[in-house]
């Protein structure tokens, strides 16, 4: 089974509502079905959302999302559009890998 591994970060001036948006994109992601089961979430691993200077983020996992038509599409719609709902006018979304040493299960 294929990992995949990815993070949301969400760098902004305004750290309130930075994080207010990637905890409204956890959950968006959260609500993703899986496409076999879809009594079940997708992601098999959703960290907490931290908080860093400039940058509220959360780490997540799902197994062969790139298997499915359009599923890794839909998770970047389900980020983008619950990040833009608090009203941010500034800021940037990024992906990437999970870190190293970061075990996700």
């Amino acid at each position: 089974m294929k990992k995949w591994q990815r993070s949301a970060f969400l760098n902004c001036e305004d750290q309130g509502r930075a994080h207010l948006a990637v905890v409204a994109a956890r959950e968006a992601v959260c609500r993703v079905r899986h496409p076999e089961e879809p009594d079940d979430p997708l992601v098999s691993f959703m960290s907490d959302v931290t908080d860093g200077p400039g940058r509220s983020s959360f780490w997540f996992d799902m197994a062969d999302a790139e298997a499915y038509d359009g599923l890794v599409e839909e998770v970047l719609e389900a980020i983008v559009s619950a990040a833009a709902a608090p009203g941010l006018t500034d800021g940037n979304i990024r992906s990437e890998t999970a870190p190293d040493g970061d075990q996700l299960r």
